[in-house]
């Protein structure tokens, strides 16, 4: 069976079908059923599957999505990503067609819920056109493209310029306002031959694919200061939402969260130790922001993170319990995830936006 050639069809219609009459049923996207429930919650989702960090978050957070290029599994991390498919802890959502994965990797999801690449595709472009003010014409930015691509031909450092200029049309996709801007400053750098700026803005370019992963999944967004720092040209208002609860976050990092989660032991121990203990994690959160929550329904993290040492006693004592005794010694600080810790705790705490139901249209 050819997966990719079945999953191409069918989306392909949707596509025809979104093109002639403007309207695409959510609800048709997604195969999985429980996928179409799931994009819809609170979740956290990550750019690529990091084995400790993934496992640092899920305890604290129902749904992980988890994105999923074709180099993200091998060897040494299949059995951690076969072991959290199979308990249903991670969504995997597919970056690339099929066939350019092991063939492991692709039967480990073929019956679990999973996003293919076809799927997000879609959903990702119909989500954000959605919530955008404006769409950028596709045939302008091919003819814009062009246009960028003569003023280098035939000069010093044309491939790597070339290069740049692709990354960045395939990171903006699709392409929403404000994307004329960064074509701009590239026209900028092509014009005055400045390879280190072009490099830059084609960095910037990764941060706003990130940017976009992020909204159209309705998670919260995991960046690091570099990132940060490449997007600070740039007027989103997401990003000022994040400085504000960015500065929040390292004030209370920098007095330390002391976190404990068990991420070393075998996988098969770690999915029944978190299906014992999130449920108290979860509860444990829930209450936590009820308390932090301010009359105007908005979310205090000092509040929220004074609850973060019942947080550790109930981890402490289900390890401690006699059927994780043994489990002891793998339990460490993990301080190097503070940041990826507290965004858990912080997605569960975002309002969400207006929620589309699986029947709703998106124009």
């Amino acid at each position: 069976m050819d997966i990719d050639k079945i999953q191409e069809k069918r989306v392909d219609k949707l596509w025809k079908s979104w093109h002639d009459d403007g309207n695409l049923e959510i609800s048709d996207v997604f195969l999985s059923a429980q996928v179409l429930e799931l994009v819809d919650e609170q979740k956290i989702a990550f750019e690529s599957f990091n084995v400790e960090q993934i496992l640092s978050v899920i305890p604290f957070s129902n749904t992980v999505f988890v994105l999923i290029c074709p180099a993200c599994i091998d060897s040494d991390n299949f059995e951690v990503f076969e072991g959290l498919v199979n308990a249903g802890l991670i969504v995997p959502v597919f970056q690339a067609r099929y066939r350019y994965y092991p063939p492991e990797v692709v039967q480990a999801v073929a019956t679990k819920p999973h996003i293919s690449v076809y799927e997000f595709e879609i959903f990702r472009t119909a989500i954000l056109h959605s919530r955008s003010e404006a769409a950028v014409c596709s045939h302008c930015v091919e003819e814009r493209e062009v246009q960028l691509d003569r003023l280098i031909r035939g000069k010093r450092n044309a491939p790597q310029f070339r290069d740049h200029l692709e990354t960045v049309v395939r990171n903006i996709r699709p392409f929403v306002d404000p994307d004329f801007e960064i074509l701009d400053e590239l026209e900028e750098s092509f014009s005055s031959r400045s390879l280190d700026r072009a490099q830059q803005i084609a960095d910037t370019s990764f941060g706003i694919q990130t940017l976009r992963n992020a909204q159209a999944l309705n998670a919260p967004l995991l960046l690091t200061d570099e990132k940060l720092d490449h997007l600070n040209r740039y007027e989103l208002e997401e990003l000022e939402e994040l400085r504000r609860v960015g500065l929040e976050l390292r004030e209370l990092i920098s007095h330390g969260l002391g976190l404990k989660v068990p991420t070393t032991m075998p996988i098969g121990d770690y999915v029944g130790l978190v299906r014992d203990i999130r449920p108290h994690m979860l509860s444990i959160t829930t209450k936590m922001l009820e308390s932090g929550r301010s009359s105007t329904n908005e979310i205090s993290l000092r509040d929220v993170f004074n609850g973060i040492e019942d947080v550790n006693r109930e981890v402490e004592r289900i390890l401690r319990s006699k059927r994780y005794l043994f489990m002891e010694a793998a339990v460490s600080t993990v301080s190097n995830n503070k940041e990826l810790l507290a965004s858990a705790l912080v997605a569960a705490a975002r309002v969400p936006a207006k929620k589309w139901t699986p029947a709703s249209h998106v124009n």
